[in-house]
């Protein structure tokens, strides 16, 4: 019941909530596969809201489990779970060279649950198709994010490559995008990543405050076109939230899409507002 709530709560954008749910229950659960899912629910939360010490904290409380005790306990998806996080600590923490490590064992997990999967039906095996997505666009932002955070020493430097890179990098989504679900389950767990990528490009956008004015400038022109893609992610949420029939989503999508583009975001709420017959 607790993980079915926790799952709830992660669709409707609540993930506060649902980092306290978790881990009220881990502290009333003695077995180790219900505090496993617990706890990959509580890092699946804890990586939304960027809390970076808490995603160490509980990724590491689960390092004494070996691959085998993961699989005998049917937890496998926890374990992708896990190595999503801890992929995106690395990321967080500049050890790039340990993202890919990190990738490879989340697929791993994934592999037998996606061959049950497509013995059964495609819409059995989408969502393990989103995970697989998720990874590789984890994977696919490393080099561009490393382009941003130079050695130690070496000044910062947007270059032309660099923002051909963001372009490109921006440009997938779009493609992808595109050919998605537009169902929420399918949804929430691109979009997290994506927004949790892009804050990690803005913090590294703001280190040019004090850059040479043409740096300046690039930086600027990079976190609008940054600012507005993330607010498009999540009105995009919000939009399917609204066709779902869950306001309580959409209302939450459209208050961090307001962060990003409040122009889009307030279009949207006035048209939620008109279908609603509030306007």
């Amino acid at each position: 019941a607790q993980l079915g709530l926790c799952r709830c709560l992660r669709l409707l954008g609540l993930s506060s909530q649902m980092k306290d749910c978790a881990e009220g229950a881990l502290k009333r659960w003695g077995r180790e596969a219900e505090r496993l899912r617990l706890g990959a629910c509580a890092l699946g939360a804890a990586w939304r809201l960027r809390e970076w010490g808490e995603v160490s904290r509980l990724s590491a409380e689960a390092r004494y489990v070996s691959r085998e005790g993961w699989q005998s306990t049917g937890c496998a998806e926890a374990l992708y779970e896990f190595e999503l996080a801890r992929a995106l600590l690395a990321l967080r923490n500049g050890e790039t060279a340990a993202v890919a490590p990190h990738c490879d064992s989340a697929r791993a997990a994934l592999v037998p649950l996606l061959a049950a999967a497509s013995m059964e039906s495609y819409a059995h095996t989408y969502s393990f198709l989103v995970r697989l997505q998720v990874l590789q666009e984890l994977q696919a932002a490393v080099p561009l994010l490393s382009r941003l955070e130079p050695p130690d020493g070496s000044p910062l430097r947007i270059d032309a490559a660099a923002e051909a890179a963001l372009e490109e990098t921006l440009g997938q989504w779009d493609a992808r995008a595109a050919s998605m679900s537009s169902s929420i389950q399918a949804l929430e767990p691109v979009i997290a990543l994506r927004v949790c990528l892009g804050h990690e490009l803005l913090a590294r956008l703001d280190g040019f405050g004090e850059a040479p004015p043409s740096q300046a400038a690039a930086a600027g022109r990079l976190r609008g076109e940054l600012h507005r893609k993330l607010g498009g992610c999540w009105l995009r949420l919000a939009k399917s939230a609204r066709a779902a029939g869950n306001t309580e989503s959409a209302g939450n999508a459209l208050a961090q899409a307001r962060l990003h583009d409040s122009t889009l975001a307030t279009v949207q709420c006035a048209e939620m507002d008109w279908a609603a017959g509030r306007a």
